[in-house]
């Protein structure tokens, strides 16, 4: 973080952070330097980071989903039909108990954002329909918070939908034994209604199990 604030004709930096990334250890199993909330905001307001963005994806499903298919380029190399597929999405998807999963997601990022509120640092929020229905509008509100941040005009560039393969179906994507067993998994529960990929918003109606923080 310090590289990026001294970096000589620097105007500003983001850096886009998951909660998962600041708890624990790295994806090679190595403990990390700055492994809790605390320490990383902490470490980021001492070195002249100002604000931090929340944003949660209240579909984890669509998430989970997203996340599988940009790991493994489905619809490019890696889908349906290849020998590598079906063993991953058996382990991502049958094997996994997914609420447990939503559940360690959700504190997870409650964790980072009391971090964050204990470090001092100005918070601003987000949802996910604001930051994926009006880029723009997101990142300006994003640049409000750097008052020495440049003006800048916001031309929206998305790359992802093709990839990630949105406008298949359940089985499409993950085969109809891993999407049999999502689907069993979330009937009759509150994460029922995310069986529906292209809902983005918690519905009123339905009790959050782990209310998220913001």
């Amino acid at each position: 973080m310090q590289k990026c604030i001294d970096q000589k004709g620097s105007k500003g930096w983001y850096l886009h952070v998951k909660p998962e990334h600041i708890q624990g250890r790295d994806t090679k199993g190595k403990r990390q330097v700055l492994n809790t909330p605390d320490d990383f905001f902490a470490a980021a307001r001492d070195v002249g980071f100002v604000a931090v963005v929340l944003n949660f994806r209240d579909n984890q499903l669509a998430r989970q989903m997203s996340s599988f298919e940009m790991s493994h380029g489905v619809g490019e190399r890696f889908g349906p039909g290849t020998l590598e597929f079906l063993p991953d999405a058996h382990k991502s998807f049958v094997e996994t108990n997914m609420i447990s999963v939503f559940e360690e997601q959700a504190q997870l990022y409650n964790n980072a954002v009391l971090g964050a509120k204990r470090s001092g640092l100005h918070i601003e929020h987000l949802t996910f329909y604001n930051v994926t229905h009006n880029i723009c509008r997101a990142a300006h509100v994003v640049a409000q918070v750097c008052a020495h941040c440049p003006q800048f005009k916001c031309t929206e560039d998305v790359r992802n939908f093709k990839a990630a393969a949105h406008k298949r179906t359940l089985d499409e994507r993950v085969g109809p034994s891993a999407a049999a067993s999502i689907i069993t998994q979330l009937t009759g529960t509150p994460y029922e209604w995310m069986l529906d990929l292209s809902a983005s918003s918690w519905p009123s109606d339905v009790p959050r199990h782990i209310p998220i923080l913001s």
